[in-house]
């Protein structure tokens, strides 16, 4: 049965959740996007089982209500009838205040849970799922990189090292604006606004450990940048990404994509998470082919609507 708790009691469950984006500090962060926020927890025999974040708007209960994903945490590997009874609790939740429900589940390669919720849901008819085109790089692949891309994108690979780019780690807080300046012109140029300010940015990197990196020319201009969280154990995700399109015809963004994969090879990191290539399950070609020709693999990444 559903219990519904202060973010107070939430917290003093003092377990670990998923990934970053469950936390109650990320979440307290962005509690003022919503006009309120629901702690739920599932128990058996005051045996935690599983918890869920949600927000609620004027039309709709969310999770997550300002991240990429968010989804279920849970103590244990779920069965099926555990699992159909979270999804009757929220039903009955959402019906409750007339509103129909939205969870993001993280990619699979974050917990082996999240099949068991995926695959209930598809076959609940009450239930709609849609699978995005996510994206990932196994950085077991990096040391070798090159070895594993198709020949156009070895050759773009060629033509960006010999342009002479030089990748930096940038720790100082001018030269993060800097990193994020390069992103806010690519997306401005391409026409995608950025759904964070670098104040915004700079915030989260408060709460979450995130990494700014720099790809510049030999006069020191800057070309590509990229800005990482660490989202999970072993698992950082690629926040944005970008290159000034007037370097386009060099390919940084292939140079780039091996300088960050071989830097997390040697952190320990085991997965670069490289997001989504789609939109409500309708993939953008150009960029899942550009996400394969850098030795990306595909997963899918599930949204649920519950009615």
């Amino acid at each position: 049965m559903i219990t519904e708790l202060t973010a107070e009691q939430y917290k003093a469950l003092g377990f670990t959740p998923m990934h970053c984006y469950n936390s109650t500090d990320f979440v307290a962060l962005n509690a003022g996007k919503v006009q309120c926020v629901h702690y739920l927890a599932w128990f058996d025999h005051e045996k935690l089982w599983a918890t869920l974040i949600l927000g609620e708007d004027e039309d709709s209960l969310r999770s997550p209500f300002s991240a990429p994903f968010g989804g279920f945490d849970c103590l244990h590997l779920p069965t099926d009838e555990m699992v159909e009874t979270i999804f009757s609790d929220l039903k009955v939740f959402a019906s409750g205040k007339g509103k129909n429900l939205f969870i993001t589940l993280p990619p699979p390669f974050y917990s082996s849970t999240i099949y068991s919720f995926a695959v209930r849901a598809m076959n609940d008819p009450s239930i709609t799922v849609t699978a995005d085109y996510n994206f990932h790089y196994t950085t077991a692949d990096a040391p070798e990189y090159d070895l594993h891309l198709p020949r156009s994108a070895r050759r773009n690979l060629r033509l960006a090292n010999e342009a002479g780019f030089h990748f930096q780690l940038v720790m100082d807080e001018e030269k993060k604006k800097e990193v994020y300046e390069v992103i806010r012109r690519n997306r401005e140029a391409l026409g995608y606004p950025l759904r964070m300010t670098f104040n915004q940015v700079m915030d989260t990197s408060r709460i979450v450990n995130a990494d700014f990196f720099l790809l510049r020319d030999n006069e020191k201009n800057p070309v590509a940048a990229a800005i990482c969280f660490h989202a999970a154990t072993g698992i950082v995700q690629l926040i944005y990404w970008g290159e000034l399109l007037e370097y386009r015809r060099l390919h940084p963004m292939s140079l780039l994509a091996m300088h960050l994969f071989r830097h997390y090879y040697e952190a320990g990191i085991t997965i670069v998470d490289v997001g989504p290539s789609s939109t409500d399950g309708i993939p953008n070609r150009g960029l899942c082919a550009f996400k394969q020709n850098i030795g990306c693999r595909m997963t899918p990444k599930f949204r649920l609507k519950i009615t």
